[in-house]
């Protein structure tokens, strides 16, 4: 059985096995728009992630504690946030081996 060269075990660096035991979060509204890529790499990388919807009504009292007022938003394992889809999108790419 010949193995497809694209079809490579994820990366197991000490930092991402640590990572891994914890859970990402992300945070968007309940439909794929900017999140979906997101959602996606997290799906593809195996990552461990929950994924926490908000509706348009609750919105403007979330806008508050975002950084820089917008979504989607995801929280590290550690805590900390990060926003910006095509940001996200490089940081979770790079470290999905596909």
């Amino acid at each position: 059985q010949v193995k497809h060269p694209c079809r490579r075990p994820p990366l197991q660096s000490p930092l991402r096995v640590a990572f891994q035991q914890m859970a990402y979060t992300v945070k968007y509204f309940g439909i794929p728009a900017l999140a979906e890529p997101v959602r996606l790499l997290l799906h593809l990388g195996r990552f461990d992630w929950k994924d926490e919807t908000m509706t348009f009504k609750e919105w403007p009292a979330i806008k508050q504690t975002t950084k820089w007022g917008q979504v989607p938003v995801v929280i590290t394992p550690d805590g900390q946030e990060m926003t910006q889809t095509k940001a996200l999108v490089r940081y979770f790419g790079k470290q999905v081996s596909w």
